[in-house]
């Protein structure tokens, strides 16, 4: 696993992946199948995992001191003792291994989806948290004496606090900060979970009801992210309350414990202390779950994420906003002056917006030929739209019916333009390939402007859907893209892509303001000179950095190591 994307990703295509998986697989299919054969001929059935207690006494007597040690002779009798209880295991124990092992699933799911739904869906972001999922289990599995209860609890409740902090700031900390501390948190608490398990598992009679309950453990956790929470919550709650449950049965098992702290004489104040601390981060998680509900006129979660429209008052007015995640994706004035005003990343100063207002088409002599023609990848909150002027055509790709729903619904953009507005729904990419079968769209300009929170569509900016942005763009049409991003850097990418495509590429950076701008980047690729040339976007184009090579990312290969802001 972890040598996936350090030595698999950045070095195979995906072609030559799947090659090497198939025989990988076929060999290892054949080798078993040669361990099974050389078992069935030589007559062995396997042996019963359950050694009873007079076999381990015996064997003990028979056992000269020249072949055990003093600790394997003592193991073995301690062995032989427990095995003689033959009680069976109670409610409040089944619970509690069931819990364990629920809560630990749980949380690998919840910082899997955490991490990805900031960056981008890549291997290394999925591989990490569940490599030290897998870690918990063979360090605490392989022997009693790696887990030290007061290393992983003080670690435990130290990145639950700091898990909880990054919570609050969102998208803000980096990516490397987020990754960290996502992934010490999931470390921590599955090593609790996972030790306190072995720490309570019973004699051999049991173990089978044990394993049971753990493995039902893991599906229950998975079913809870994967199905309960997305059809239940009308937030990502699955990681806040992952985490407070894998706190709340660290205390359980603590007090539970007739040796642990809990029981001492003189350390009864533990149980008022951790109490206090539960309640902390109970209520600390709590108010980050709701203070994101404040003002929200609609909610939605689909499979495509959690998306919010809610009014927040700012000193320019009254405005209601679109997130995606933590992500704001677009922003209208509720007043009837501004209403039609474009902001937030497409206000007039940012890329899109100078290239819309000041293309060749619009200083035609006739009105006819100022006409555009514009396709717009991502839908948001139909902003692009208030540039569109009649006679003008726009077409929007979206690939989430709720987005489409509510730029219809709790937006005007759309209904104020006096441009036709068209939306196609589904994957750009594919409705573009199924378009080509009745004609190019001959687009003057083509907008990339799709994010999943802040997580890029990789198969949006490859060599070969690029190839088929310029068969729907006119000889002189421009391709924009977004690369405003707080996690990676699309601007070495974009440069790869001008290159092979033979365009001439510009950036145009906008900053924030009080009238609702955005910080803003956007790249430019295009071959219209007019256009290029043109007095007003010269003076705003920003120097483009070459101190690294351009890059490529294809079908086959894309890596997102020399992109990412560490």
């Amino acid at each position: 696993l972890l040598s996936y994307p350090f030595v698999v990703e950045p070095r195979l295509k995906l072609g030559e992946q799947t090659w090497s998986w198939s025989w990988g697989y076929g060999l290892f299919a054949v080798a078993c199948g040669l361990c099974a054969i050389q078992l069935f001929l030589r007559g062995e059935r396997g042996t019963s995992s359950e050694t009873n207690a007079e076999g381990d006494a015996a064997l003990i007597r028979r056992t000269s001191s020249a072949t055990f040690s003093r600790g394997e002779k003592e193991a073995l009798a301690t062995s032989a003792e427990v095995d003689q209880e033959t009680q069976p295991a109670g409610l409040g124990l089944m619970a509690l291994w069931l819990g364990l092992t629920t809560m630990a699933s749980a949380l690998l799911l919840a910082t899997t989806n955490q991490i990805c739904q900031q960056v981008a869906v890549v291997p290394f972001l999925w591989i990490l948290p569940l490599v030290l999922y897998l870690l918990s289990f063979i360090i605490c599995f392989d022997s009693p004496r790696w887990y030290a209860r007061w290393l992983f609890f003080g670690l435990l409740g130290t990145m639950a606090a700091g898990a909880t902090a990054i919570l609050f700031v969102g998208p803000d900390a980096t990516i490397f900060t987020q990754i960290s501390v996502y992934a010490l948190t999931l470390f921590a608490a599955t090593m609790v979970c996972h030790g306190e398990l072995v720490r309570s598992k019973p004699p051999a009679r049991q173990l089978t009801l044990f394993y049971l309950l753990a493995a039902a453990g893991g599906a229950l956790g998975g079913l809870f992210v994967a199905v309960v929470a997305p059809a239940c919550f009308t937030g990502y709650w699955e990681y806040p309350i992952a985490l407070f449950g894998c706190c709340l049965l660290a205390v359980i098992t603590l007090g539970r414990d007739p040796r642990g702290p809990f029981r001492q004489p003189g350390m009864s104040w533990l149980w008022p202390v951790s109490g206090l601390a539960l309640a902390a981060l109970g209520a600390m998680l709590w108010i980050q779950v709701t203070v994101r509900r404040a003002g929200v006129v609609d909610v939605s979660r689909n499979f495509y994420g959690l998306l919010r429209v809610y009014d927040e008052a700012t000193s320019a007015g009254l405005v209601r906003i679109l997130a995606h995640g933590r992500i704001m994706h677009g922003m209208q004035f509720l007043d009837e002056e501004h209403r039609r005003l474009p902001v937030s990343y497409f206000s007039h100063q940012s890329g899109i917006g100078l290239v819309l207002d000041h293309h060749p088409r619009r200083r035609a002599a006739q009105s006819e030929d100022q006409r555009l023609r514009i396709g717009v990848i991502g839908l948001g909150i139909g902003t692009v739209a208030a540039y569109g002027q009649p006679g003008d055509v726009i077409q929007f790709y979206e690939i989430n019916p709720d987005v489409i729903r509510f730029a219809e619904e709790d937006f005007t953009f759309l209904s104020d333009s006096p441009a036709k507005i068209e939306i196609a729904e589904g994957d750009a990419r594919l409705v573009l390939e199924g378009e080509l079968a009745a004609g190019p769209q001959q687009f003057d300009i083509l907008a990339m402007d799709a994010f999943s929170s802040d997580a890029i569509p990789m198969h949006l900016v490859t060599r070969e859907c690029v190839e088929l942005y310029w068969k729907h763009l006119k000889p002189d049409g421009a391709l924009l893209c977004n690369i405003r991003n707080r996690s990676v850097d699309l601007a070495p990418l974009m440069r790869g892509l001008a290159e092979i495509s033979g365009k001439e590429m510009l950036r145009i950076d906008s900053m924030h303001d009080a009238n609702g701008a955005y910080d803003a980047s956007w790249a430019i690729l295009t071959t219209n000179t007019e256009l290029l040339n043109d007095p007003q976007i010269k003076a705003r184009c920003v120097e483009l950095r070459k101190d690294g090579p351009p890059l490529i990312w294809t079908d086959d290969y894309g890596s997102l190591w020399h992109v990412l802001k560490w």
